[in-house]
């Protein structure tokens, strides 16, 4: 019995790392221009995938996600806004909104797990 609960033991945290690295996060954002919002994209992303979404010419956002433990996840994005790149690293908390402002260009984001 007890090579078996060892087994279970080692396999559970494997499992889970597992699981996590196929989460799926719905990812709301908003992109602000000298105060003026200029777009409020969501999308659904896998994780340690990259995800991309365009309006035009307006602006470009691609994302990728890496679980960083159970409720914090690193958001890697190249935003071009208007042509101007910014390619922020964020660290978040699942659920609050984060803001990155670079100059007048301003984004907001919030991540949760994807139902």
């Amino acid at each position: 019995m007890k090579p078996l609960i060892k087994s279970a033991l080692i396999a559970l945290p494997l499992f889970l790392a597992s699981v996590a690295a196929h989460a799926d996060y719905r990812v709301d954002t908003k992109l602000y221009q000298a105060g003026q919002l200029v777009g409020a994209p969501s999308m659904v992303v896998k994780a340690n995938q990259p995800a991309t979404v365009s309006v035009n010419s307006t602006y470009d956002i691609e994302l990728m996600l890496e679980p960083y433990d159970s409720q914090q996840v690193r958001v890697t994005a190249t935003v071009n806004l208007h042509g101007i790149p910014m390619r922020p690293t964020l660290l978040v908390e699942l659920g609050k909104p984060n803001t990155l402002t670079i100059g007048d260009r301003r984004m907001e984001v919030v991540v949760n797990k994807s139902q």
